[in-house]
């Protein structure tokens, strides 16, 4: 016991009796914002900045499960997690965890088209498209991937990372 005393002593003097602060300069930096991203695309919705205008771009869709009787498929409303306007309409991500989430395209018309089957964590706008970031941490599992798109067909080109965002 007297040696980890000891030693903690010493490692303590190291510690505290050496700093940087007599070599490196004192620099003042800007306030890091962790939300950059979200100012920068107007119109952007999230659960930050638009809760009630999320609500009001639900869509459908359908939770396939298993009962006595076999495949149960029972269609639901969805709430997006993120949305993002696009022309003529919206891209819109929902996250319901371990059991899965989607990204869909919804017209102003109110036609939704599913292009992914993914946990949606958020969508960017790039000049050249779109990029959804996808992925899941749950038990022992832990991935993600990257979605892109360009802006004309939301074609989906999918690169996998190993960790969910």
């Amino acid at each position: 016991m007297n040696l980890i005393r000891l030693f903690g002593f010493i490692s303590g003097l190291f510690i505290c009796n050496y700093s940087f602060s007599d070599v490196l300069p004192h620099v003042a930096c800007e306030e890091f914002d962790p939300y950059f991203a979200d100012q920068m695309t107007p119109g952007k919705l999230n659960h930050r900045n638009g809760r009630a205008q999320l609500e009001q771009l639900t869509f459908k869709f359908d939770v396939v499960g298993y009962g006595p009787e076999g495949r149960v498929v029972n269609t639901v409303d969805e709430v997006p997690v993120v949305a993002l306007p696009v022309e003529d309409g919206w891209l819109l991500g929902s996250d319901r965890g371990e059991w899965g989430g989607n990204l869909v395209l919804k017209s102003n018309k109110g036609e939704t088209k599913k292009l992914l089957e993914a946990n949606i964590e958020n969508i960017y706008v790039f000049s050249y498209g779109y990029i959804a970031t996808a992925g899941l941490s749950h038990l022992g599992m832990n991935q993600g991937s990257a979605v892109s798109s360009n802006n004309c067909n939301f074609f989906m080109q999918r690169a996998n990372r190993p960790a969910a965002p």
